[in-house]
């Protein structure tokens, strides 16, 4: 993941919107995406 997000950086990208199966939504949280309020699929990357 480290490595996307660097690749997304250095393409100046500021933020992605991730959809996912629930199951796996909390990987993305434990990466430090932030989950949509309802924590079910979707999760939000934003360039620090």
């Amino acid at each position: 993941m480290a490595y996307v997000l660097d690749q997304l950086r250095g393409m100046e990208v500021e933020r992605v919107t991730l959809f996912a199966d629930p199951q796996v939504v909390g990987f993305y949280q434990a990466q430090g995406w932030d989950l949509e309020p309802l924590q079910r699929r979707c999760a939000f990357w934003y360039a620090p």
